[in-house]
């Protein structure tokens, strides 16, 4: 739908007359100015809207609103009004919204009525993250309770036991078919898991601090680590074992990607510096690596 320029300025006349605070953020905003001045604007924007102005109206809810800025639907069941919607994410076909929280839940909705699907997905403490399976019949979540979760989307029910850290788990993923789970805690390990049955496949793997990132190699063959103990570390999937020396920075790895060819690893890092390394080998060597930033 194009705009004429008239309406483009009602538009943004619309939009600076909204209440702004400095923790209110857009979810999703898509602004196409083509030389021709229309505007493109999509059906709804997703904010995260808190009144500090007010204490007795603060509120961590989700909305949806539509492209004039009304307030279409609040997500506003969270059980404990004190605490804070840690994330949110749209179904594939934006019919639904998935929310986690800190009240210890995760929760469907439907966009068009506002009402909640289902049952709450329940945890013990705060839900860190949640995301769908590919054919979105299934939902995993983490949690501060030091498990992560898979449910069924259809009845809500759990599906197989909790996959079990001893400290908070920080994320989740599943593998792409989809059979395996893989997750990483604060009890300094990541774990790979059956889907099925909720069985660990092999040891943990080991850091010496919280881990706080994990990925999989294309081939899934190989997993790539990295922790707050300064450090990325890859790791042979079938074995266990670790491949070739950890990737040492001198503070915590704030997160690591393989090259397109899986030669070579990128990491960053508190320590101020980003470093390329060639991918550890089974036969164990010191990876070079070259650095870049930090203190000159």
């Amino acid at each position: 739908m194009a705009f004429s320029l008239a309406e483009t300025w009602d538009f943004f006349a619309d939009l600076t007359s909204l209440h702004w605070t400095p923790n209110t953020t857009m979810k999703r905003i898509l602004l196409i100015l083509p030389l021709s001045a229309a505007l493109l604007v999509p059906t709804y924007l997703l904010a995260q809207d808190h009144d500090q102005d007010n204490d007795d109206h603060h509120d961590d809810r989700h909305h949806v609103y539509d492209k004039h800025h009304k307030d279409y639907h609040d997500f506003d069941d969270h059980e404990d009004r004190d605490s804070s919607v840690n994330g949110a994410v749209f179904s594939r076909d934006e019919s639904r919204i998935l929310t986690w929280s800190q009240d210890g839940t995760a929760r469907l909705w439907d966009v068009r009525t506002g009402a909640q699907i289902g049952p709450a997905l329940r945890h013990d403490s705060s839900v860190f993250g949640a995301v769908f399976s590919r054919d979105e019949s299934r939902i995993l979540t983490w949690s501060q309770d030091g498990t992560a979760r898979l449910w069924d989307v259809r009845t809500g029910a759990q599906i197989g036991p909790a996959l079990r850290h001893d400290s908070s788990v920080n994320g989740a993923v599943f593998s792409r078919d989809e059979s395996r789970i893989l997750t990483w805690s604060q009890d300094k390990t990541a774990r790979l898991w059956d889907a099925r049955t909720g069985a660990q496949i092999g040891s943990a793997l080991p850091h010496d601090s919280s881990v706080t990132g994990a990925v999989f190699s294309r081939d899934e063959s190989r997993i790539l680590t990295w922790s707050q103990d300064g450090t990325a570390r890859l790791w042979d999937v079938r074995t266990g074992a670790q491949i070739g020396p950890a990737l040492r920075h001198d503070s915590s790895v704030n997160g690591a990607v393989f090259s397109r060819d899986e030669s070579r690893i990128l990491t960053w890092s508190q320590d101020k510096t980003a470093r390329l390394w060639d991918a550890p080998q089974y036969a164990s060597r010191n990876p070079r690596n070259l650095a870049i930033g930090g203190d000159r």
